[in-house]
């Protein structure tokens, strides 16, 4: 339904950027909603452009007649269905504003339910630069643009897909992981080709990388990271322990008298290739036009690592990446005064990170995109590696802090200066199991984690947890991922649940409260009669509704559901500590609360569920 949050959050297109003359002319003369259900909008203001700020804001321009319209609207509202976990909002622009009756039907008939608006003559979108029939604007919570991306309208479904896939994840954090990134032990492979390098030599990929490891750099001659990582790949080329043990294979996506100039200004020793048409750029779906991109391969033609752009912590990676496919000994190269970053731990300990991505620390930072908290100092410090020390995350320095995102290896070892052994040559002393309870304790208090229990949590987090997954796909690796992140039960309480009858007697007004509430009849639902079994736990209380069935007494989400099972608080109703039941005062945080929510009300078993609307409704008054 077109409701007042319309597009022009568009006060600021560019940076620095105003419109007024658009947004007064949109005021003035509004467009009719195209939303569900459809309805005509009255004359006068509609739209506000500030209704969108304090969230990002995906902007969909589409043509309807445009051949891949219909596909991209998929797209769009698979990403409109996960915008309430990822804390952004999604609008159209329609180009068709002279043919609102069709643009109106085929709303309809492709389900689009997020706000539009029609553009008359191409004001926004020609002030946005978007000069194709399909394109994506994103804006950030103060309406800034961020980024712009036209849609090629020729592209394939698989190609337009990915494209789509890896632009919004990329300013929307939504992680997205294309099919050429390593990634839980899984190293794609190599897509092959033979082309002409620019010396005009024949350059059959499989024939190189059967001899050596192989870094397939993809650049633009204009752009100034590409120049610089070909420029370190050169030295490295060159480097004494390294020359002539693997290769370089530059691809360039432009041709022309400036590709001329810098080959020959560079005199690069490693073959440079011409690719104007992409025909190569695209054989690797993490290319959509953002660059530099590298890839180290394998011998047996496996892409191992995976880098998008250039910056100093590379100057460490590359080597260490590449000594350890050669073999080499191998002594990490780590900032000596600061935090260096799980990609650094990965190349020695592959086997250690990979459980690691398996547990909540390695998503941690999600949880304050979800709440719109990812600049909050108050919050940050437990959701990143090394806040507020040296060489650890830095809210003024986001392209570094990038590498220290979510609870990593340095969080429970301490910087790698300090921790590791091979860079230190110190043998690093073990910590008691008191000293790794102080660490964990130092993040999981009372406060913020419900019932925290440290030798189950221990237990979750530990490198010895580790599962098999040798026999598992790229896909069946990654559910398995998205599984493990999803808490069924955020409570580690030891004791049992008793039911709500034993709550009545001290808390009436509440339970009389808890009656009125969806809360109480959700296992009499027609949806929880045709749940699946592993899907049953959402609409009653207590583990034994996790194995598909509610134990007697326990049916609905009752008292329990939300505060924790409650024997041990009838038997000592003064009784604090995280043995007990959770009050979820009016005191307690949004976000602790959240987290007992989102047991039932995931991204996969409730998209459109906005906590703060929904507390409200279930909050005790």
């Amino acid at each position: 339904m077109l409701n007042k949050k319309a597009l022009i959050c568009l006060n600021k297109t560019l940076p620095g950027l105003i419109i007024p003359a658009v947004l007064a002319w949109i005021l003035l003369f509004p467009a009719p909603g195209l939303g569900q259900p459809y309805r005509t909008v009255p004359s006068g203001p509609v739209f506000n452009m500030t209704d969108y700020h304090g969230k990002k804001l995906l902007l969909f321009l589409y043509d309807i007649n445009s051949p891949n319209a219909v596909f991209a609207a998929k797209k769009i509202n698979e990403l409109n269905r996960i915008r309430n976990e990822y804390n952004f909002n999604v609008a159209g622009l329609s180009l068709n504003a002279d043919r609102k009756e069709n643009v109106l039907k085929f709303n309809k008939e492709n389900n689009i339910v997020f706000d539009v608006i029609f553009d008359h003559n191409r004001i926004v979108s020609n002030r946005l630069k978007m000069r194709g029939n399909l394109g994506l604007y994103i804006f950030n919570k103060k309406g800034k643009g961020l980024s712009r991306k036209l849609l090629n309208s020729t592209q394939d479904h698989t190609s337009l897909s990915n494209s789509i896939n890896l632009f919004t994840s990329r300013y929307l954090n939504i992680g997205y992981i294309p099919e050429d990134m390593p990634i839980l032990g899984i190293k794609p492979a190599i897509s092959l080709f033979e082309t002409k390098a620019f010396d005009n030599s024949t350059i059959n990929i499989k024939n190189i990388f059967k001899k050596k490891p192989v870094v397939i750099v993809i650049f633009a001659p204009t752009c100034g990271h590409c120049k610089k990582e070909l420029e370190f790949l050169k030295g490295l080329y060159a480097d004494k322990i390294l020359k002539n043990k693997f290769e370089v294979i530059a691809v360039s996506v432009q041709k022309g008298e400036k590709l001329n100039k810098l080959l020959k200004e560079k005199k690069y020793p490693f073959p440079v290739i011409a690719d104007p048409q992409k025909k190569i750029a695209s054989l690797f779906s993490s290319y959509t036009g953002t660059i530099p991109l590298s890839f180290i391969i394998d011998r047996k033609g496996r892409i191992n690592f995976f880098h998008r752009g250039f910056s100093e912590n590379m100057k460490k990676y590359y080597p260490m990446e590449l000594k350890k496919l050669l073999k080499q000994p191998n002594p990490p190269l780590l900032n000596e005064t600061g935090y260096s970053g799980d990609r650094s731990c990965q190349i020695c300990h592959e086997k250690e990170h990979n459980q690691w991505k398996l547990t909540q620390h390695s998503n941690a930072f999600h949880s304050l995109i979800r709440k719109g908290k990812e600049n909050d100092d108050n919050c940050i410090s437990c959701h990143v590696t090394g806040y507020g020390k040296p060489g650890g995350y830095n809210l003024d320095n986001k392209k570094q802090s990038k590498y220290f995102k979510n609870v990593q290896c340095e969080s429970c070892h301490g910087p790698g200066y300090e921790s590791c052994s091979a860079f230190t040559n110190k043998k690093v002393k073990k910590k008691k199991l008191s000293e790794w309870k102080a660490v964990c304790l130092d993040c999981h208090t009372e406060e913020e984690s419900l019932n925290f229990n440290f030798s189950k949590r221990l237990k979750v987090i530990r490198h010895s947890n580790t599962h098999d997954l040798s026999s598992m796909t790229r896909e069946e690796r990654l559910q398995l991922a998205r599984t493990l992140k999803e808490q069924q039960t955020v409570f580690d309480s030891p004791a049992e649940y008793v039911g709500k009858d034993a709550c009545i007697e001290c808390h009436e007004k509440e339970y009389k409260h808890w009656q009125t509430t969806k809360h109480s009849q959700t296992h009499k639902s027609q949806q929880a009669k045709k749940e699946a079994t592993e899907k049953v736990f959402r609409y009653n209380t207590g583990p034994d509704s996790l194995e598909g069935y509610a134990e007697k007494g326990l049916e609905s989400v009752q008292c329990e559901a939300c505060h924790g099972p409650g024997e041990r608080h009838i038997k000592n109703p003064v009784g604090k500590g995280q043995d007990f039941i959770v009050g979820l005062g009016k005191e307690c945080q949004s976000c602790v609360v959240e987290q007992i929510c989102r047991q039932c009300h995931s991204l996969n078993d409730d998209p459109d569920f906005e906590f703060e609307t929904e507390f409200e409704k279930i909050r005790h008054q």
